[in-house]
């Protein structure tokens, strides 16, 4: 049964054998998975944002309401930036 999910191409390009994997059923899901967890709450945002007949998120809020959500918004970001633990490796070639 795995090697249903499980394809390969294969060909051939001046001598040289190449193969890939395709992409499997599994992997399928999970990228459309992925993709609608991102775009659903952007897509509710802007359904929002035209029922309020705003241009951006919080454009008629005060505007000490919309720094602090700036300022929590930042502090989300530096929160969840890289560190030691999850730092970007880089290869030398």
């Amino acid at each position: 049964m795995a090697a249903a999910f499980e394809r390969e191409v294969t060909f051939e390009i001046d001598g040289r054998q190449f193969t890939f994997a395709t992409w499997s059923d599994v992997s399928a899901l999970f990228a459309i998975r992925f993709l609608a967890m991102f775009t659903i709450p952007l897509f509710v945002m802007d359904l929002i944002n035209e029922t309020r007949g705003e241009e951006y998120v919080f454009e008629t809020a005060v505007e000490t309401r919309r720094v602090a959500i700036g300022v929590a918004m930042m502090a989300l970001v530096a929160v969840f930036a890289a560190n030691q633990a999850n730092a970007f490796i880089y290869f030398r070639f």
